[in-house]
């Protein structure tokens, strides 16, 4: 299973988002935008990164016991979408430096660590 692949980023973002967020709204979208940067530079398609983002914020949610609606979740993961894709859609290439860009943001960079 390809969630498997990322199990030790994912629990680094964990760790990370457990000490630098306030709120389980802050932990979720911080947590969606790492995992959704880190896909779209592995070069995932668009329905890949959905795919895996919502695996792994369902499965943070059941580790840290966050209970949010879906509603909320896809909310906040279309806010991460956004910062990555752009609006309107930027080129993939553009999309690519964005999410390089999140990657190394003090949310994200010491995650892979």
């Amino acid at each position: 299973m390809q969630f498997r692949k990322h199990h030790q980023i994912l629990i680094a973002f964990s760790v990370l988002l457990l000490t630098a967020c306030d709120t389980k709204k802050d932990q979720i979208y911080q947590f969606a935008r790492c995992v959704m940067a880190t896909e779209t530079v592995a070069g995932g398609s668009p329905g890949e990164v959905g795919i895996k983002t919502g695996q792994a914020v369902a499965q943070y949610q059941k580790d840290h016991g966050l209970d949010m609606n879906y509603e909320e979740i896809k909310g906040l993961a279309e806010k991460a979408r956004l910062e990555i894709t752009g609006s309107p859609e930027l080129p993939a290439p553009a999309q690519v430096d964005r999410a390089k860009k999140i990657m190394i943001s003090d949310q994200c960079k010491n995650a892979s660590s």
